[in-house]
């Protein structure tokens, strides 16, 4: 975040590095088991009423840099 913006939200400037240092990303190509936690996720905010239409995860979600994640093995 750049330091005027941080400003204008009224975020200390170090607060998003410090956030990134400390987060536990993992970049990972996007396999069966991902899907099946994003329909999970779906069915539950479907059954909610968070969203009003019932998705299939495998027809939206994007594998196809699953194959380049998977040759650098992040």
């Amino acid at each position: 975040m750049s330091e005027p913006a941080a400003q204008s939200e009224g975020i200390p400037t170090a607060a998003p590095q410090n956030w990134l240092s400390r987060a536990k990303i993992r970049i990972a190509p996007i396999d069966d088991g991902v899907v099946a936690d994003e329909q999970s996720t779906i069915d539950l905010y479907f059954r909610w009423g968070l969203i009003k239409q019932k998705l299939d995860a495998a027809e939206i979600v994007d594998r196809s840099f699953a194959d380049a994640i998977a040759k650098v093995g992040l």
